[in-house]
């Protein structure tokens, strides 16, 4: 996911878990966290029996090179600016 994101981005995406004091003061990233580490959002999903529920389903890279390219470089730009990017970004640089 990394290298794909990184393609969409035109840059680098670092790839790295949430250290301990950031999962500490966020219960949401500690469940979504919770949900990678037991597999639920590992990448296990069975694309052929989504593909037959919604035939119109792309994949990421078709998704974002289509009529969304500017979707991941937007997110990118918002997401940057966000109050609590920046704690996070303060506490993983320690």
């Amino acid at each position: 996911m990394q290298a794909h994101f990184s393609e969409a981005a035109g840059r680098q995406i670092p790839d790295s878990r949430f250290v301990q004091e950031v999962l500490a003061a966020n219960l949401f990233l500690q469940k979504l966290t919770a949900l990678v580490d037991d597999g639920r959002l590992s990448g296990n999903a069975d694309l052929d029996a989504l593909r037959q529920m919604n035939p119109e389903m792309l994949s990421l890279k078709s998704w974002w090179s289509g009529a969304h390219r500017q979707t991941i470089p937007n997110l990118l730009e918002t997401f940057l600016h966000q109050p609590f990017i920046h704690s996070v970004i303060a506490i993983s640089d320690k």
